[in-house]
C-alpha cells in the first residue's frame, strides 16, 4: 500500500484508478468483489497453513506434541494447540452446537500433517447478510438518519448526506468481512451492524429503521475521534471493527469524511482534491514508529480488494520471526 500524497501526514490509499468493468452495476461490481475476495482468503488461508507446516516439520521437533504447540500460535494465538478454555477462533460461531463441532475437530488433531486438513469455520473470511431486502432498507434509513444527526444536518438543508450506493450492495451480499488472521497481523474485521437475530421477525418497516437508528447512535470514544482527526475531517463515524495485537487496538470505521492531504503556507490544514464521501477507515491507538495512521479506502470496493489480498503485500521473513522466534513474547502467557 503506497503512500497517497509526498507529505509525512500518514493517511494511505488503496485507490486502484479506473476500474475495468465500470459499465457494470453497483450490485454486480460488488457481487464480483465479494466472490473474488471469498475465494482469494480461502486459498491464501488454505496455502499459509500448508506452508507453516512444512516450515515446522523442517525444524525436526522431537515430537508430535511440540510440532502442534507450535502451530498453536497460528490456529489459536497460543503456544498450545489446545485449551479448552481459550479457544480464540470459536468466538464468532454462533450456536452451541456449532461451536462444540468446531472444538471436537480441533481436538481430534493428533499430528501436524491433519492440520492441513482441518476445517475452519471462516477460512473465506466471510459472514453471510442475515437481513431481507425490507431490513436492508430500514438499516440504510436508519444509517442516514443518524449520520446526519452526528453532522448535525436538517433534513432540509442542501448538505444532506446520502447513503452510498455501494454500501446499500455491499448489505446485500454480506454481513461481515474478518480475516481468520492465523499470521497474527495488526489487522480488525469489518462488521456495519450485529446479527439480530430473531429480534426483527415480523416487525414492520418503522419498528425495525427505529431499533437500527438506537444500536448505531453508538459513537467512538472521544479520544478516538481527536486523534483521527489529526488525519482526516469527520462529520459522521460509525464503529466497525476492533482488536488487539501486541498491547494496541486497531479500529474499524465507516465514515463520511475527507482527509488532509498536508498544510497550506499559512498553516491550515489543506484537503487537496478531496471531497466529502462515505470512506473505510482503519485506524491504531499505537503511537510507535509502526503506527499506519489512518489507513483510508475511498470505496467499500477498495476496501474489500486490498483486504483479501494481504498474501500479496506479507512479508514472509518477518512474520516467520515474529511467529517462531516470538521476540515480543506474544504467546508464552497462554
Amino acid at each position: 500500500m503506497t503512500d497517497q500524497s509526498a507529505v509525512s501526514i500518514p493517511i494511505r490509499s488503496a485507490d486502484n484508478g479506473e476500474r475495468s468493468h465500470s459499465s457494470l452495476s453497483m450490485d454486480e461490481k460488488m457481487g464480483e468483489a465479494i466472490q473474488t475476495y471469498r475465494d482469494k482468503m480461502y486459498k491464501s488461508n488454505v496455502q499459509f497453513i500448508h506452508d507453516r507446516v512444512e516450515d515446522i516439520e523442517a525444524m525436526n521437533l522431537p515430537n508430535e506434541e511440540a510440532k502442534l504447540a507450535l502451530m498453536g500460535r497460528f490456529w489459536f494465538h497460543m503456544d498450545k494447540w489446545y485449551i479448552p478454555e481459550r479457544v480464540s477462533l470459536n468466538a464468532h460461531l454462533e450456536g452451541a452446537r456449532k461451536r462444540m463441532a468446531q472444538v471436537e475437530r480441533e481436538k481430534a488433531v493428533k499430528r501436524l500433517e491433519d492440520v492441513k486438513n482441518l476445517h475452519h469455520p471462516f477460512m473465506d473470511g466471510f459472514w453471510p447478510p442475515t437481513l431481507n431486502s425490507t431490513q436492508c432498507q430500514a438499516f440504510s434509513e436508519a444509517l442516514e438518519i443518524v449520520a446526519n444527526e452526528m453532522a448535525g444536518i436538517r433534513r432540509n438543508e442542501a448538505e444532506w448526506i446520502h447513503v452510498s450506493e455501494d454500501l446499500k450492495s455491499f448489505l446485500r451480499f454480506a454481513r461481515r468481512l474478518e480475516d481468520p488472521n492465523f499470521r497474527f497481523a495488526p489487522i480488525c474485521g469489518f462488521e456495519m451492524y450485529d446479527d439480530p437475530g430473531e429480534l426483527l421477525q415480523g416487525k414492520p418497516f418503522e419498528e425495525t429503521r427505529d431499533f437500527f437508528i438506537r444500536s448505531l447512535r453508538y459513537k467512538p470514544e472521544e479520544h478516538l475521534l481527536d486523534w483521527m482527526g489529526g488525519y482526516i475531517e469527520l462529520k459522521a463515524t460509525f464503529y466497525c471493527g476492533e482488536a488487539v495485537r501486541k498491547g494496541f487496538t486497531y479500529y474499524s470505521f465507516y465514515a463520511y469524511c475527507r482527509p488532509y492531504t498536508g498544510r497550506k503556507k499559512g498553516g491550515d490544514k489543506d484537503h487537496g482534491n478531496h471531497e466529502w464521501a462515505w470512506r473505510v477507515l482503519f485506524f491504531s491507538d499505537s503511537d510507535g514508529v509502526d503506527d499506519p495512521g489512518v489507513v483510508v479506502f475511498h470505496t467499500l470496493l477498495d476496501f474489500i480488494e486490498w483486504y483479501g489480498s494481504w498474501f500479496e503485500r506479507m512479508d514472509v521473513a518477518e512474520m516467520q520471526i515474529q511467529m517462531f522466534e516470538d521476540p515480543e513474547d506474544l504467546f508464552s502467557q497462554y
